[in-house]
């Protein structure tokens, strides 16, 4: 479990650098990797963060104050 925790932790700071670079394929990444560990550990809360993600990451959900910031390039 210890395996797992370290790697949410190393996946969080490359997601947290992929979106200040604005690298939204690495931040896909990082967050398939995330929902991975989550499923395994049966961890609901990272499970729903994880699809609040993908769905921003994807555009699904794009927040009121980025639409016309063009946060999401």
């Amino acid at each position: 479990m210890d395996d797992y925790t370290q790697d949410n932790h190393q996946q969080l700071n490359l997601l947290i650098e992929a979106l200040k670079e604005k690298n939204i394929n690495a931040a896909k990444l990082s967050v398939a990797a995330l929902t991975l560990n989550a499923q395994i550990l049966t961890a609901p809360q990272l499970l729903l963060l994880c699809t609040q993600w993908t769905n921003l990451l994807s555009c699904h959900e794009i927040p009121k104050e980025c639409r016309n910031n063009k946060c999401i390039s």
